[in-house]
């Protein structure tokens, strides 16, 4: 990886998982998917 973009490509939402990714990517999908009122994942840091 080395912080290189070269290989950018859209996936299926399904792929993620399997794919190696920044942990940003999961707090994204898990605020997508619970679209929490405050804009807070449950048990955030306030």
């Amino acid at each position: 990886m080395n912080g290189s973009t070269d290989l950018a490509a859209w996936q299926d939402l399904d792929a993620v998982p399997g794919l190696t990714r920044v942990s940003l990517v999961d707090t994204a999908l898990r605020l997508w998917r619970e679209r929490p009122v405050t804009g807070r994942a449950a048990g955030a840091l306030e």
